[in-house]
């Protein structure tokens, strides 16, 4: 196995537990309105993507900066990383609770990390395979950054979407700004 192999199994475990770090640290950090867009502000779904999106990130700088890959791989790795864990949650937490018609929060954890599974399955076979073309880094960058905005504008701004709603009802940040 090479090298790479292992620091994408290492990621996954990395990303699995700053994400479960992250699902609390906004109330650890007294919650503190100018970090909320790093973590989640309520029990949301689409709240609880940025437990994947923000370590998938930081761990996309960390290969950078110990592995001899291109930055350009790497986006192109990453997005489709983050872009195929957020999709994977959303698509598994709604279909077993369709089925189950409740939330179970250890049937939430294991999605958790299967979505990360996966996520760095891909991006690991993005990582080992020839440079990516010029249009696939251009929609990487562009992609990521959006999610990364969208992430930081909704959690401000919430649609009055079903997937921005928590069970209480409430969406978005109702904090006391420090």
């Amino acid at each position: 196995m090479s090298k790479l192999y292992y620091w994408e199994l290492a990621g996954l475990f990395f990303i699995f537990t700053v994400g479960a770090l992250f699902h609390f640290a906004f109330d650890w950090l007294n919650r503190i309105k100018a970090l909320a867009f790093l973590f989640p502000v309520n029990e949301s779904p689409w709240e609880h993507l940025k437990m994947a999106y923000w370590p998938i990130i930081i761990f996309a700088f960390l290969e950078f900066f110990f592995l001899n890959i291109s930055f350009n791989h790497i986006v192109v790795a990453k997005a489709v990383a983050a872009f195929s864990v957020c999709i994977a949650i959303i698509s598994l937490h709604y279909s077993y609770k369709a089925i189950i018609g409740s939330h179970i929060v250890f049937v939430d954890i294991i999605i958790f990390f299967l979505a990360i599974a996966l996520g760095q399955l891909l991006s690991y076979r993005i990582l080992t395979a020839t440079a990516p073309k010029p249009f696939a880094v251009i929609l990487a960058y562009l992609s990521i950054s959006v999610l990364g905005f969208m992430f930081i504008f909704f959690t401000f701004n919430p649609p009055d979407l079903f997937l921005f709603r928590a069970s209480s009802g409430k969406s978005g940040i109702n904090v006391i700004v420090k």
